[in-house]
């Protein structure tokens, strides 16, 4: 694993606008666009996909010949072209709604699908190229066209005090089992549902771990009524690193409260 240090700017605060698991096509739709309208009001400094924003179905080893799991609103073939284009949109879509922010893309275990399924020759895998930021190219430029920073899904970012992953495993206890393997402030997606868990060491030390929301359908084609939760998170860093870390919930109805106000 690599751990990449983001240096925050020295004489100011900054705003970090997490988002986990789209997994486009498969985003929820309305959520998304709660998301998008956050970003434009907040204009954070760092916009950072919190890995699986791409499903990359075509790119798995799922039998593909069932009609049942198209994505419900496509407006593209349902094959691998059209799930490039659908994410290519969400890409357009979020730079739209806050071009001046830094853009850094977490690899998740869904994207890492792209990789593990063409060095396997599985079905699905009609390029020759090897990994995810290959395969969602567009006009044969790279993904830098909207990311400014692409990590691997087995590498972590870290910004002041707070470390951010995409997560490999999942439990009902996942935040505590974070925290215990890292033994610092983390956050991760993976899991679809926020969850907390924190810790005082003798030392005096406090740090916390946070599992965060999805904003992907949560009728899934392939779980029965999973537990998931939608939503996005914001953090807002000191110069000198302290942050604080606010999960925005999706309630009932499509709204949220930011700040003092509700939106829907």
């Amino acid at each position: 694993m690599k751990r990449h240090a983001l240096k925050l700017p020295p004489q100011e605060t900054s705003t970090a606008l997490l988002l986990a698991d789209l997994q486009v096509p498969f985003h929820d739709k309305r959520a998304w666009g709660l998301a998008l309208g956050a970003a434009a009001r907040i204009k954070p400094t760092y916009i950072i996909g919190m890995g699986d924003w791409a499903d990359c179905f075509w790119w798995s080893s799922y039998p593909k010949q069932f009609g049942s799991v198209r994505p419900a609103g496509l407006r593209y073939g349902w094959n691998a072209a059209g799930e490039r284009r659908a994410v290519w949109d969400t890409w357009d879509q979020i730079r739209t709604a806050s071009p001046e922010s830094t853009f850094i893309f977490l690899e998740g275990n869904h994207e890492e699908r792209c990789r593990r399924i063409i060095q396997t020759n599985a079905p699905g895998s009609e390029t020759p190229d090897t990994d995810f930021s290959h395969v969602f190219a567009r006009q044969k430029k790279t993904i830098s066209e909207w990311w400014d920073l692409v990590l691997p899904y087995e590498d972590a970012l870290h910004i002041g005090h707070l470390w951010l992953t995409h997560g490999s495993t999942v439990s009902e206890y996942e935040a505590k089992r974070m925290l215990q393997n890292w033994g610092t402030s983390i956050a991760f997606g993976h899991t679809h549902r926020w969850q907390f868990y924190s810790r005082r060491h003798k030392n005096g030390e406090q740090h916390a771990a946070w599992g965060l929301p999805c904003l992907c359908d949560l009728d899934a084609h392939y779980l029965a009524a999973p537990n998931w939760c939608q939503g996005f998170t914001v953090v807002t860093f000191s110069p000198t690193g302290l942050f604080h870390l606010e999960i925005i919930p999706i309630l009932p109805g499509y709204k949220y409260v930011l700040g003092q106000e509700l939106y829907k």
